[in-house]
């Protein structure tokens, strides 16, 4: 009920489910296995390469026409994407996949830590039965996450992922919000693996000085791997309160009440997404 007071027009609640266990599923040593590689990809700014795989299958022919435009966003974004046409193909070094067939084999790709693939088919989330591969299939494989249909969809695109979800994913957005950005009709569709992967999303750190009787924050700029995170603003809140923004801020402890306090700083990034990344201090103002 409170997300829905919330969220109002904008239900339904974006969700994924972490792993299966049931008929057709996954052991939890492999459900595991697969957050863990979702964890370690965070703010790695993987070098793997996006692959799209055209087919004569109206699975493919259902989406295949945006692989063009979604491989030349990805291209800009410093991203490598290839349209290939040979399912049997062994790749390498894929942080992305995308292909329509109701038979797949996951295990020839060499899927990395944050990858995202799946095969846009009528059951690949119907576990019961084997007549159609599915999704968890790709998760033994490696895939940090994928999606499949859980009853007939046919092959109206809008019900599966968008080649467009990559252009989000490599724009820093986690795994679950390019889903949502990428799925027009949501309704059928089951996502599987790590909600908050997000291989592309910039970190770094700040500092603050030493609080003793009177403070000057220096908000350092924070880095990531040798490239610079650019900060829009910085915001400053003292014990949840906003103090004002800036590259600097003062405080006064002597002033403030006895007992425990604490500084927050939030860095901005500002853009079409806005990233932030925090630092907080804990400070005691002693009895005067």
């Amino acid at each position: 009920d409170a997300y829905r007071d919330w969220l109002g027009r904008d239900m339904p609640l974006p969700n994924m489910m972490l792993g299966w266990r049931g008929e057709n599923g996954n052991s939890m040593q492999t459900i595991r296995d697969c957050l863990a590689r979702g964890k370690a990809s965070d703010h790695s700014f993987p070098t793997g390469t996006v692959y799209y795989i055209k087919t004569d299958d109206v699975r493919s022919t259902a989406r295949d026409w945006q692989f063009t435009d979604a491989g030349s966003r990805l291209a800009q974004q410093g991203v490598t994407a290839e349209t290939l046409s040979d399912p049997s193909q062994r790749l390498r070094n894929v942080i992305g996949l995308q292909i329509g067939l109701a038979q797949v084999r996951p295990d020839r790709y060499d899927l990395l830590p944050g990858s995202m693939a799946e095969h846009l088919t009528s059951a690949g989330a119907v576990f019961r039965g084997k007549n159609q591969t599915k999704i968890t299939e790709w998760i033994k494989a490696g895939a940090t996450a994928t999606a499949g249909t859980v009853t007939e969809p046919y092959a109206i695109w809008p019900k599966f992922p968008s080649a467009y979800f990559f252009v989000h994913y490599s724009a820093g957005c986690t795994m679950l919000e390019s889903f949502a950005q990428s799925l027009g009709s949501p309704l059928q569709i089951l996502l599987l693996g790590d909600p908050l992967a997000a291989p592309w999303r910039p970190s770094g750190s700040l500092e603050i000085d030493e609080i003793d009787g009177s403070a000057t924050l220096h908000a350092v700029e924070p880095i990531l791997a040798g490239l610079p995170f650019f900060v829009g603003r910085l915001n400053y809140y003292l014990d949840g309160k906003f103090l004002g923004e800036g590259r600097t801020m003062s405080i006064q402890p002597a002033t403030m009440d006895p007992g425990n306090h604490e500084l927050r700083v939030v860095a901005c990034q500002t853009g079409v997404l806005r990233h932030q990344l925090y630092t907080r201090k804990r400070f005691v103002v002693p009895e005067r």
